[in-house]
Formats: structure tokens, sequence, C-alpha cells
């Protein structure tokens, strides 16, 4: 009778265990990681339907900043972009401000813009950050620009 009550207790345990773990990241990270370096998004990726959506990066467009004042600067195609971000751990708000898309080229930078709003997790990996949303079953991966 005890080992009855006690199985969907441990199941639950082991259920939540195994969400904790496959958070986007594991570690703690500081904004340190991401600070004032220029990101270049090369490419759109849906984990869900397992589509990825290469990026051309042989032009300095469609970038992002993130700045030790928690503000964000970046580049659409054409337009510059800027924002806010909260960043904590494994979790990251971001928050683009109006953009106006004149002349956005193949629909990247309205693209860019509106995932970016909905980001709200991110993994740090060699030179390279994830931006996940749509209840991390997409993200936008960028990679740091050495210049």
């Amino acid at each position: 009778m005890k080992t009855q009550r006690f199985l969907p207790l441990l199941a639950t345990v082991i259920l939540a265990g195994a969400m904790f773990l496959a958070g986007c990241e594991k570690e703690k990270k500081t904004s340190d990681d991401i600070t004032n370096v220029k990101w270049h998004l090369t490419k759109f990726v849906d984990v869900a339907n397992g589509n990825t959506e290469e990026v051309d990066v042989s032009n300095d467009y469609l970038w992002i900043l993130f700045k030790s004042d928690n503000s964000i600067d970046g580049n659409g195609l054409p337009n510059r972009l800027n924002g806010i971000y909260e960043y904590n751990f494994d979790r990251i708000k971001i928050e683009i401000g109006p953009c106006t898309y004149i002349g956005d080229i193949f629909g990247l930078e309205s693209k860019m813009c509106n995932n970016l709003n909905k980001v709200n997790c991110i993994r740090i990996e060699d030179g390279v950050i994830l931006l996940y949303y749509d209840n991390n079953k997409k993200y936008m991966q960028f990679e740091k620009v050495n210049n």
C-alpha cells in the first residue's frame, strides 16, 4: 500500500528533475558572456518541424549588440534597431523598439525583430548564442563577429 503511494510521488520528482535539466541552459551565465560583442544572425531554426532557414552573412546586416547597460543596438536590412534586454541565468527578455521595415529585403528584418520580441530563453555555446521563442520550439542562431 505504501509502495503504491510512493511510486506516483517518485514519478513526479523524476519528471520535474528531467524538465529542469532539459531547460535551455544548465549552468549560470553572466551578461559578460554576450555583451559588447556584435552577433550576426545566421539562421532561423524550427526544432519541432526540423526546418532551418540559413541567413547570408556575407554583408554586414542583421546583427545585434547587447550592451552592458542592458540596451541593444542592431542592424536590420537596412534599418537600425534598438531596444532593451533583461538577462538572468538562461532566461532573457528582449524588447526591440518599433521598426519601420523600410526596404525590408526578403522580410528578414521584420522576422528577426518580431522573433526577438518573443525570445524568452538563451543558450550560449562556443561563439554562438541561440535565442529561443515559441515555447522553445524555435530559435534564432547568432554567431560572434570578429571585428
